[in-house]
């Protein structure tokens, strides 16, 4: 009977009866995107949700620029919690580093680190750990030290005793 769903018809009726969040799911342009996102006071996390269930690939990048652009109206927390769901340490790594420079917070601080290691951004961790007083450093140091363990091997003990015995 139907052999055609017009996706972006479907998304343009419901942005015009207030529906965001299926707006968002159905829309594949960016420009399309980026109009609704306008009306964030109306989105909650869940409508990044939606976004990254239906194609993470394509939409991690728009949801990062979401995440960053209104991560105080849809709180931190719940945006990290988002893509630790997921498992997409990229888009948290892209995500915290926005805001990392800003954050006075040791939770997005520690994110960040975490973030940082599982995608393989050394230099970064490096930078974190050496710029930010925000962290816990006894925190960081013993998941630093159970990172490096597990990548380097034992016989790399002494040069984790070396970095971390001047932290504690």
């Amino acid at each position: 009977m139907f052999t055609h769903y017009d996706r972006a018809h479907i998304a343009q009726l419901c942005e015009k009866a207030g529906l965001l969040q299926r707006a968002l799911e159905h829309y594949t342009d960016l420009y399309d995107i980026k109009r609704a996102v306008v009306h964030t006071h109306l989105l909650n996390p869940e409508c990044l949700r939606a976004m990254l269930s239906a194609n993470i690939r394509q939409n991690l990048q728009i949801c990062v620029q979401v995440a960053s652009k209104y991560h105080e109206q849809l709180s931190t927390q719940s945006l990290t919690e988002l893509f630790e769901s997921f498992k997409s340490f990229e888009g948290l790594f892209y995500f915290l580093g926005s805001i990392v420079n800003f954050s006075q917070d040791a939770e997005v601080h520690f994110k960040y680190i975490q973030a940082a290691c599982k995608t393989g951004q050394i230099k970064e961790v490096e930078r974190i750990c050496r710029e930010s007083n925000c962290y816990d450093p006894e925190r960081v140091k013993n998941f630093l030290k159970v990172k490096l363990q597990t990548q380097m091997g034992r016989r790399f003990n002494f040069l984790i005793f070396f970095f971390f015995s001047d932290v504690s």
